[in-house]
């Protein structure tokens, strides 16, 4: 019986990452940028920081936390099997904790105790206050430690679902902020007591916070939404871009005045002005989600999410493109039909990598050639084959798909 194959024509947007062309330039990590993801990132300055994802070992996947001196050009990789840590935070660079279990280290990771497993909200998110006080959050669950991180204790409000706690803000050792997607409390007295702030739309869900003082502070959430308190949560203001990403999922602010947020599209915005405007410095769907952004000066910032992606700004995300009036970039790439369609057993994929249409000083040696990755799925979102994993210059590209081997049915690239 002849075998027939179909191929549906999935994505149009590739990972196609490109060097210096939109202000953020791809790291290279020794996360895999095929099927594994980085979690988390913590820069002490523009040069020196952690990461920390995931790394196939053997059979198993395990954590992976990696350290670089250079910006990224090197790493300094620690392996820690079988665990399910997706946050940590320093106190400096030496005193660290990572969350789920609670793992805490005093020499930058060469050596590390497994203080604590929270087994009733299951801690995933957590901050130092100061080198001995750190507070973390879960399901319904708030916990403190005063011996950097050694033992903890439960200060929850009592008698209040307040749901996942995703965000914690200490201004200091006794004034706290914990927010969930659902709630916003603070306590003045180290967690003793808590009082629930009231949050601007009830509509929303809230994904991220950061409080610079007890008063001045950003919340982000579902539909776009970013709003500014600097009244401690009396009162909101709302900054949300007009935009029409889903998710806000995470913010970072350096002062007053310059902050950054990534959505769960991949998107970065950046404001300079208290977020009174918001400049869109990566357009949605470049690059997949992002999971962690960070400013570590007015000119460099980090963000890092799925499949390996670690992204850098050394120009506070200021690009050529914006220069020109020209963001919007994902309509210059083409990933065409296959043909034939349907096939059998063989297909032809064309895709183009453009030429900028006004060159600039700005792109640098690196902007010519990007990583792009060109996948096959089953109907069931299994992968099948990887036809493209290698950096291309800028022209038009033909690749063949064999499905010799693989059952009739349709599938996705």
């Amino acid at each position: 019986m002849r075998k027939i194959n179909s191929f549906f024509l999935l994505v149009i947007t590739l990972p196609l990452l490109i060097h210096g062309q939109i202000g953020w330039n791809w790291v290279s990590t020794p996360v895999d940028s095929i099927k594994r993801h980085i979690w988390d990132v913590h820069f002490f300055s523009p040069d020196t920081g952690w990461i920390l994802g995931q790394i196939d070992v053997g059979i198993g996947t395990h954590e992976l936390l990696a350290f670089t001196p250079d910006g990224g050009i090197s790493w300094d990789t620690t392996i820690i099997q079988w665990g399910a840590n997706k946050s940590f935070d320093f106190w400096d660079q030496h005193l660290s904790i990572a969350l789920h279990p609670i793992r805490i280290t005093s020499d930058s990771w060469q050596t590390w105790l497994k203080t604590y497993s929270d087994t009733i909200g299951f801690a995933a998110e957590g901050k130092f206050a100061s080198a001995s006080y750190v507070y973390a959050g879960g399901l319904n669950t708030i916990l403190k430690s005063i011996d950097s991180g050694l033992t903890w204790s439960y200060i929850q409000p009592e008698g209040l679902e307040f749901g996942r706690i995703g965000a914690i803000c200490p201004i200091d050792t006794n004034i706290v902020y914990a927010m969930s997607n659902e709630n916003l409390l603070k306590t003045t007295n180290g967690g003793l007591t808590w009082v629930e702030i009231t949050l601007p739309d009830d509509n929303l869900r809230y994904w991220d916070a950061k409080f610079l003082t007890e008063n001045y502070g950003w919340i982000t959430g579902s539909f776009s939404s970013v709003f500014k308190t600097t009244d401690g949560g009396n009162t909101w203001i709302d900054q949300s871009p007009d935009d029409d990403y889903d998710s806000f999922m995470h913010m970072d602010a350096l002062d007053e005045m310059t902050a950054v947020i990534a959505s769960n599209v991949g998107s970065i915005h950046w404001t300079n002005d208290g977020g009174n405007t918001w400049v869109e410095q990566v357009p949605k769907e470049i690059y997949p989600m992002l999971t962690d952004v960070q400013i570590v000066t007015r000119e460099v910032a980090y963000a890092v999410g799925w499949y390996g992606t670690m992204l850098k700004t050394t120009t506070g995300g200021v690009t050529w493109i914006e220069e020109n009036n020209d963001i919007n970039i994902t309509n210059k790439y083409e990933l065409k039909q296959n043909y034939p369609n349907p096939f059998n057993p063989t297909t032809k994929i064309k895709f183009t990598i453009p030429t900028p249409p006004h060159p600039s000083p700005y792109q640098g040696e690196g902007a010519r050639e990007g990583l792009v990755l060109l996948r096959v799925y089953d109907i069931l979102g299994r992968e099948v084959a990887t036809l493209v994993n290698k950096h291309l210059t800028r022209g038009e590209y033909e690749v063949e798909f064999n499905a010799e081997g693989l059952s009739s049915g349709v599938y996705y690239y």
